[in-house]
């Protein structure tokens, strides 16, 4: 699991596996893309976008970023999609703030 956050955090910010050891303000802006990335994610499952879409959508990742995609909305479909707008933003941010802080406590 560490390794597969580790990876889609390079994919999202763009940094080579050398340039890992950044500040905590450069970790914070990586987990916030990969954070965002998740939201939009569970935005898409609290819409009831069919899993079909987001396997079309895993097909322009590739290697490590394609799984991490696909750990990230294999997670969200497993949740229910929820009945009221309350309830799905609340969801929403819930997933997002559960990536940014499982990006956050990694070491790296």
């Amino acid at each position: 699991m560490k390794k597969i956050i580790l990876l889609g955090c390079l994919l999202v910010s763009g940094m080579t596996m050398a340039s890992i050891e950044k500040t905590k303000i450069d970790e914070s802006n990586v987990c916030e893309g990969i954070a965002a990335l998740a939201e939009e994610v569970m935005q898409q499952r609290q819409d009831n976008t069919p899993l079909q879409i987001q396997k079309r959508i895993a097909l322009e990742f590739e290697g490590d970023s394609k799984d991490l995609y696909e750990f990230i909305v294999e997670e969200a479909y497993q949740q229910p999609v929820l009945n009221t707008d309350l309830g799905k933003q609340q969801m929403i941010e819930k997933y997002r703030k559960h990536y940014f802080e499982l990006c956050m406590s990694e070491d790296t």
